[in-house]
């Protein structure tokens, strides 16, 4: 708790997913388990569920995890919805040329919206092009630059790109 408040940069990401602004998430988490267990029930597929269950809890924890089950279990909730709307459409009277396309639409539009707040509240990494100066050690390779420091570095995997973009061939990993 301490070390994220503190953190320099604003480490959203690893904190957990709070209703006020991920509230689709809490209403898409257990559809997408309803899918994955239809799934399991119909075809036993084991791995898609043990796969989804560890996404999942990790998303309960972490932000950073949020698409991993949901990526997993859309196709499954896809099928889920088009058999929902198959028998709700025969009680209902409307034709399944009405009722599929609609639920494909519904969800569709739904997934759009998800994904569109979802990343909104990629503060610390929004869309874009260019270098991130929250992200990427720009400050560290100007001073490694400006300074003539020589011997080898040790990096994270995510900015070894930008270090070697910036550093190579003086310097090396």
């Amino acid at each position: 708790g301490d070390f994220l408040n503190n953190f320099p940069l604003p480490i959203r990401e690893l904190k957990a997913p709070g209703w006020s602004r991920f509230e689709l998430f809490w209403i898409f988490l257990p559809l997408c388990a309803l899918a994955v267990v239809r799934e399991l029930i119909k075809r036993k597929n084991f791995l898609l569920a043990l796969t989804f269950l560890f996404y999942a809890s990790l998303a309960v924890r972490m932000v950073r995890f949020i698409p991993f089950p949901m990526a997993i279990s859309f196709p499954y909730l896809y099928l889920f919805v088009v058999e929902l709307s198959k028998k709700i459409s025969s009680r209902v009277g409307w034709t399944r040329k009405i009722a599929i396309p609609s639920a494909i639409f519904l969800l569709l539009i739904s997934v759009s919206y998800y994904a569109y707040r979802l990343e909104r509240g990629r503060i610390y990494l929004p869309l874009g092009y260019g270098i991130n100066e929250k992200v990427v050690p720009v400050g560290v390779c100007d001073f490694i630059n400006d300074n003539g420091l020589k011997g080898k570095i040790f990096n994270e995997f995510d900015q070894g790109g930008y270090l070697a973009m910036t550093l190579y061939p003086a310097k090396s990993s």
